[in-house]
This record gives structure tokens, C-alpha cells and sequence, in this order.
């Protein structure tokens, strides 16, 4: 004998209590891998089912080698966010350490880099912990280029001596030999 069913929808309705007690129970089903994760609302099958935005899942854990292998990556991801300009003041940034304790050291040209990164430091958290597991915080360090040496008549034959003498070496021997000096 079948069940009686619904006459407006056509399911069949249940009389077991436990069987109507089960309607309740929501079934989870994976999402498709292009969309966030649905999570359903304990109030049963009549509620609405929510859309939960769930951060990425951070896939490795921080390490200077693959801190500077993906460091292009986090600057994208800076740069996606809206952030711009972070994002450049990071091109001039270099990944230097990271500590056992999750402090990422970056090294930069200038006090300005080092001073907007050091403001920006929540955006580049949020940026190195999608990819990262146990980063806590940024330190930046400022360490000015060197500076350049000016050139002389003398330092520019010193040079090109040297470069001579690194392609030549009977030039060298020479040289060496001789104590030679380049003339005009």
C-alpha cells in the first residue's frame, strides 16, 4: 500500500514520529570549489540557508625560503585588496627573516618605505596569513642602499685596469710583473 501523499506537492506524508522528528535535520552538501561554503541555520528546513564567507585556508607554515618565494604573490594580493599603494611601497621591500616566534623582518631602502609599511602592517598581516600559517607581526628595517662613490679620473682607469686584468691574465702577469701604470 503506498502512503498517502501531499495533494498540492505530491510528497508523501510521513507518520512515523521519528520519521516527521527527522525532518528537521538539514543535509550538507559540499559546494561546487568555485564558492564559499553554505553553512544551514539550526531553526529546521524551513529556514534559509546563508551564505558564510570562510578566509582561505593557510597552506604552509612561514619560513624565510618560502616567504621569498611567494613574495610576489602577497604584494598581488596586497595590490587586489585596494591597497595600492602598500602594494608599490612593498616592491622596494625585501622578505629578511622569519622568527620562530611569527615576526616577519622586512628590510627597505628608506625610512618613508619603512614608515608606510609599518602603517599598513594589518593589510600585509591579513595578506601573509591567507598563505601563512603563524605569522604575528611585521617588523621593518631600513637599510639604506650604499651609497654611490663619485667618480674620478683616477677611480675610472683604476677600473677599467682591473676589468683588463680580469679578461688578460699574461695582461696581469704583466702588469704584476712591470709595475705597470695605464696612461692616457
Amino acid at each position: 500500500m503506498e502512503p498517502p501523499h501531499d495533494s498540492a506537492s505530491g510528497v508523501p506524508l510521513l507518520r512515523d514520529s521519528a520519521v516527521a522528528a527527522s525532518r528537521n535535520v538539514v543535509a550538507e552538501v559540499p559546494p561546487p570549489p568555485w564558492q564559499a561554503p553554505r553553512v544551514a541555520s539550526p531553526a529546521g528546513p524551513s529556514s534559509i540557508v546563508a551564505d558564510v564567507a570562510v578566509p582561505p585556508v593557510a597552506t604552509m607554515p612561514a619560513e624565510i625560503n618560502r616567504l621569498a618565494e611567494h613574495w610576489d604573490d602577497i604584494v598581488d594580493a596586497v595590490r587586489r585588496s585596494g591597497r595600492g599603494t602598500l602594494a608599490s611601497m612593498l616592491d622596494h621591500a625585501t622578505p629578511l627573516a622569519v622568527a620562530g616566534n611569527g615576526t616577519v623582518t622586512l628590510a627597505v631602502d628608506t625610512e618613508a618605505h619603512g614608515d608606510a609599511l609599518s602603517q599598513g602592517a594589518e593589510y600585509l598581516l591579513a595578506a601573509l596569513r591567507t598563505r601563512f600559517t603563524g605569522v604575528e607581526r611585521i617588523v621593518v628595517k631600513a637599510q639604506p642602499a650604499v651609497p654611490m662613490e663619485r667618480l674620478t679620473e683616477e677611480s675610472v682607469r683604476e677600473r677599467r685596469v682591473a676589468q683588463l686584468r680580469k679578461r688578460d691574465p699574461i695582461l696581469d702577469a704583466a702588469i704584476e710583473a712591470l709595475d705597470l701604470r695605464l696612461m692616457e
